[in-house]
């Protein structure tokens, strides 16, 4: 029973009240029918009756299941009204059992009228009048000969009757107050609800009557105000909103923004119910006045309630101090950011340009400096073609306008923007769509290339000279090589010519003999000098070149310069005389390859400060002197001087002012820092149009005792024996000549390979094994190592010979076996000094 009573809380009143009607109505009907069929049977049996009440019982009882299945309220109430009709008709006009059944015929248009509308009680109660005016019509004309019930038993069955719709009034009343009860309850509750949530809303809510009297108010319109609840009561409401005493502004008419309404203190007032209505249903922004005078941001909306007997308004009023605080605070933060912003822009090292239907919007001062603008602010509004050469315009806005139509990512291009001079700036612009002031825009970011193009330059540079460093190491190999026999041969000729001479006499003679002598000793002599000039070069050259750890060590300036002075005098020779001031100064710690690379720079560097063509008018002086305890090495040269601008940039990587490939920037750079790393330093002083000099200075090291100058007399140590020598070179013409050098004071043999030279050891014993370093078939690494198997005690006997250490390896080797070397070309008396101490050990 409960499940059928109970009712959706989402159902209406009035559909629970006839939910209850329905299901009250049947159950007593249902229980109602069985013992109504048992009286009528005992007085008048009838079978008939009794089948058609228990099927009006069944359809009677089966109408809560149809609500339950969602039949309307319709149909169950027509279905009820005509089950009792029909029932009735035919107990009391069909079976005979007379009038009091036609009593029930009252409870069907009620029925009908509760649960299926007024109209269907409407309907029914008509249908029921109809059929009791036609029964009463038959009665009268047939009198009692239709009834089929005796007095005494029509009296008990008019009992019953009225019993039954007794017991049913009862239940229906009942059941009305009942919901009555429910409705009240439910009503109560709800307004408790109400009051609550109004009283305890975030948001002022009050209520006036049609004067702006304040009726009602809730905590927060106390709290807002600063007044307690009820002295809120009977105040105006103008005097907390002074505004909504006047009309106020038009709404904004898209309905999205709120519109700020103010007072006019000369304004006229309003009458307030036109006021209050011009405000309602609209949002609008304005001052409130608290009880301590501050103004307080509301926004208030306004809701007429049009009421039977008065006009009442419903005002909400929202606090905006926190959101007012919020917004001034993200303002700020947002004018913080925007500031920021744009310092990182106004300060990016990358030009920005901001272009619209390709209109110049903005630029940086970035951008500015790299189109040469002093005032980059003219370019605002011109077009951006005017920016870019008529052959890269095409290729810029292709690829500018693929991302931004087919959505891919932007991609960085190369090209020339042109200056307002004409000068053409190679440029990377990387161009993307972006917001700019409210609107959609191209912003491109551009980087200028002028320095990164040099860079690739000088760095391709570099690599070539890095490479001719590397192929002057092997040049330099392979010259030293016949340049050993070229000069080995002439100083035989010439010590084999004074040996004649002294034969013959020819050197006391005065006659053709004498001159013809002493004109080929002069050219030996001659030829001599050229071998030494060009042993001496490529000794630079493969000193100057050779990559190596710096050595620090004390160091002779003067060999270091003329070292220097040796390999620039092709530079200086066509612009300048070349002038020496070297004063006596102490030795310097510092590595003689760096230093001598220091030099070096700083003479090329004056040789082209002069212009070719009047050598005897222009000079580069070369001077070297002490000061205490510091040392100068100063480069001056009468060329053009160096110009204010320029001065303070020397010093700087890739800074040049030599055309075409003659200098790659760097030169002054790493001088200067070489300097430095020696505890000197690199200075200038110069003068425009007289010329410039170049000072560096180093700290002096006192001389230790075994460094001296100058080329000290050798005594050579004659062999007391006869030693054997052998001689292992894949060159025969060096093999030829190191045997006719050799073979006067010492037993000489020759081979081409080291295997041939292993043979020979195993059989003949050898004093003295040359060998040169760097072979074809086994260099001369390998054979040494294959002798120190073969033969250990004659590995302190070898002197390695080389035209130079051109790969790492034989740098290592010969620095891991501190192994005796001779650099080709070398002199006699080397090769004689090498033998006779290694014969000594």
């Amino acid at each position: 029973m409960k499940r059928f009573l109970a009712t959706d809380p989402a159902m209406s009143l009035d559909d629970a009240f006839r939910t209850r009607v329905v299901f009250l109505f049947s159950l007593v009907l249902v229980i109602w029918a069985p013992i109504y069929s048992y009286i009528m049977f005992q007085l008048a049996p009838n079978w008939e009756v009794v089948i058609s009440t228990m099927t009006a019982m069944v359809m009677v009882g089966i109408s809560p299941f149809l609500l339950r299945r969602g039949v309307s309220f319709f149909i169950v109430g027509n279905w009820l009204a005509f089950t009792v009709y029909w029932e009735m008709i035919f107990v009391g006009a069909i079976a005979g059992y007379g009038p009091p059944p036609f009593y029930w015929l009252a409870v069907v248009p009620m029925v009908a009228s509760i649960i299926a509308g007024l109209r269907s009680g409407l309907f029914w109660m008509g249908l029921s009048l109809v059929s009791l005016a036609v029964y009463y019509s038959h009665l009268y004309a047939v009198r009692g000969d239709a009834l089929v019930l005796s007095p005494g038993s029509q009296i008990i069955f008019d009992v019953s009757v009225l019993a039954g719709l007794y017991i049913l009034v009862m239940l229906l009343s009942l059941s009305s107050l009942r919901a009555k009860d429910m409705a009240v309850s439910q009503l109560k509750a709800s307004e408790e609800r109400g009051r609550k949530i109004v009283e305890k809303a975030a948001d002022a809510i009050l209520t006036v009557d049609a004067d702006a009297t304040i009726c009602s108010a809730n905590e927060a319109c106390a709290e807002i105000f600063g007044y307690p609840e009820q002295e809120l009561l009977g105040r105006p409401l103008s005097q907390l909103a002074p505004a909504t005493g006047q009309i106020p502004p038009d709404p904004d008419p898209e309905g999205d923004a709120v519109v700020m309404a103010r007072f006019d203190p000369e304004g006229e007032p309003a009458e307030q119910p036109a006021a209050l209505r011009a405000w309602s249903g609209h949002y609008y922004e304005t001052l409130g006045i608290r009880q301590d005078g501050q103004t307080v941001p509301l926004e208030i909306a306004i809701a007429r309630l049009d009421l039977s007997k008065s006009e009442r308004f419903v005002v909400v009023v929202r606090d905006l101090r926190v959101r007012k605080k919020l917004e001034e605070q993200r303002k700020k933060a947002l004018q913080q950011s925007k500031e920021s912003f744009r310092a990182l822009i106004e300060n990016l090292p990358n030009g920005l340009i901001v272009h619209r239907q390709g209109q110049i919007r903005y630029l940086n001062p970035a951008a500015g400096e790299l189109l040469g603008c002093q005032n980059w602010r003219e370019l605002l509004g011109s077009p951006i073609d005017d920016l870019l050469p008529r052959e890269e315009r095409q290729q810029f806005f292709d690829l500018s306008n693929r991302a931004r139509l087919q959505g891919e990512s932007p991609q960085a291009q190369e090209h020339h923007f042109k200056t307002p001079q004409g000068e053409r700036v190679p440029v990377e612009s990387l161009t993307f769509e972006a917001i700019f002031q409210n609107e959609e825009a191209l912003i491109s970011i551009v980087r200028d290339l002028t320095e990164t193009r040099q860079m690739r330059l000088q760095m391709m540079q570099m690599e070539r000279m890095s490479a001719v460093g590397t192929l002057a190491a092997g040049v330099a190999h392979e010259i030293n090589n016949p340049l050993t026999y070229v000069a080995g041969n002439l100083l035989f000729v010439l010590e084999e010519l004074h040996e004649f001479s002294d034969q013959v006499g020819i050197s006391g003679r005065e006659d053709s003999q004498q001159d013809s002598y002493i004109g080929w000793s002069d050219a030996l002599h001659d030829a001599l000098e050229g071998t030494e000039r060009i042993r001496k070069i490529v000794t630079d050259l493969r000193s100057y070149s050779q990559k190596r750890e710096p050595e620090i060590k004390p160091v002779d300036l003067r060999e270091v310069v003329e070292t220097a002075i040796n390999m620039a005098s092709h530079e200086i020779k066509h612009r300048a005389q070349l002038i020496r001031d070297f004063q006596q100064v102490d030795p310097v710690l510092a590595d003689p390859a760096g230093l001598g690379q220091v030099v070096l720079n700083l003479l090329i560097n004056a040789a082209h400060a002069i212009t070719p063509g009047s050598v005897e008018q222009q000079e580069v002086q070369v001077r070297i002197r002490q000061d205490g305890d510091q040392i100068f090495i100063e480069v001056r040269d009468t060329g053009t001087g160096i110009a204010d601008d320029v001065l303070p940039q020397i010093f700087d990587p890739f800074f040049t002012t030599k055309s075409g490939n003659q200098g790659t920037g760097l030169g002054l750079a790493i001088c200067q820092n070489i300097m430095q790393s020696f505890g000197g330093d690199l200075t200038v002083e110069t003068a425009v149009g007289e010329g410039t000099t170049m000072v560096a200075r180093l700290p002096a090291t006192p001389a230790p005792e075994e460094l001296t100058t100058g080329e000290q007399p050798e005594h050579e140590k004659q062999p007391t024996g006869t030693p054997r020598i052998l001689i292992i070179d894949d060159d025969p013409m060096v093999r030829r000549t190191l045997t006719r050098r050799l073979a006067k004071n010492y037993e000489v043999q020759d081979v081409s390979s080291s295997t041939e030279a292993l043979d020979k050891l195993s059989s003949t014993p050898f004093d003295i094994i040359l060998c040169d370093l760097m072979m074809p078939e086994e260099t001369g690494m390998e054979f040494f190592e294959r002798l120190k198997s073969a033969e250990p005690h004659l590995k302190d006997q070898v002197i390695f010979i080389t035209g130079g250490a051109v790969t790492q390896d034989a740098a290592d080797f010969l620095e891991k076996t501190n192994a005796a070397v001779l650099k080709k070309p070398f002199r006699h008396r080397e090769l004689q000094r090498q033998i006779n101490d290694t014969l000594d050990k």
